[in-house]
């Protein structure tokens, strides 16, 4: 995630950068401790035992907290969503398919589009 993601508003961007960061983070509590505890040796079972309680906890909070931050987010995409689907002009034309330049500039000019060949069988073929 170094430059700016393509697609991605620039609303989430923070949102993206800070979860980068809060893993790096609780990576690097992972690390220093676990480097800490197998070089130095000072740290007896119940400190070891301790500090995965902290890590535990921190997890699982901050877990919470970032649960809570996608919902609220959803939530509010899904009102936009809901409110785009209100306001939105439809165009009854589109059919759906994906059409070459050459179709799009003949509908366009209000002359009839010919409709793609049916990929089934003809009579003909079958006997």
């Amino acid at each position: 995630m170094a430059g700016r993601e393509q697609g991605v508003h620039s609303r989430r961007q923070g949102d993206l950068r800070g979860l980068g960061c809060l893993g790096a983070a609780l990576g690097g509590v992972f690390v220093a401790g676990t480097v800490y505890y197998f070089t130095l040796g000072k740290a007896t079972d119940a400190s070891w035992l301790g500090f995965w309680q902290l890590l535990v906890w921190l997890a699982l909070g901050l877990g919470a907290v970032v649960t809570v931050w996608f919902l609220i987010g959803g939530m509010r995409d899904l009102k936009d969503m809901f409110h785009l689907l209100r306001t939105k002009v439809r165009d009854d034309s589109d059919d759906g398919r994906v059409r070459t330049a050459a179709e799009t500039a003949t509908r366009e000019k209000g002359f009839p589009v010919v409709p793609p060949r049916d990929s089934t069988v003809s009579d003909e073929e079958k006997s």
